[in-house]
């Protein structure tokens, strides 16, 4: 039977990893200078943090500049979404990376957007949205369905 505490055994494996430590070292992988690099880097439409801007057209040189797209000429869709009742009132809300479903909930509470922190818990937790809260600064109505302000914060 092999023992893996044999001092034989034990010498072979380290000898091994000796000899990979040094085939891998060897190997002849290229080296690449900063330049090389930086030229590659250039090929691949990447740029330098330091790099200058024009001026004038507020572009990076070398990278193409999309035009935006003039919508102002167009007729604005109306939907009972995007024109909202005068008086309705929004909250900044902020969610930050790591917070989670029990403080949403109570943030949403002591905010006066949500009356119940326990009811929109349960909504989530039935829903299955723990985990999707999106991070960043929303404007919730003070007065909106519960279902309506979780799929504000999750995107859904």
């Amino acid at each position: 039977m092999l023992s893996i505490f044999r001092k034989d055994f034990l010498l072979g494996i380290g000898l091994g990893f000796l000899l990979s430590a040094l085939i891998v070292n060897f190997s002849g992988a290229d080296k690449l200078t900063d330049s090389e690099i930086m030229e590659r880097a250039a090929q691949l439409g990447m740029v330098h943090a330091e790099k200058e801007t024009d001026k004038e057209t507020d572009k990076v040189p070398g990278i193409p500049v999309k035009t935006p797209v003039n919508d102002a000429a167009k007729e604005p869709v109306k939907t009972e979404e995007s024109n909202p009742p005068e008086n309705t009132k929004f909250v900044k809300f902020v969610i930050r990376p790591g917070t989670g479903s029990e403080e949403i909930s109570r943030m949403l509470e002591e905010q006066g957007v949500v009356t119940d922190r326990s009811q929109f818990y349960q909504l989530v937790t039935d829903k299955g949205a723990h985990r999707r809260f999106r991070t960043g600064t929303f404007d919730l109505p003070c007065d909106g369905d519960m279902e309506e302000i979780l799929k504000i914060l999750t995107g859904r």
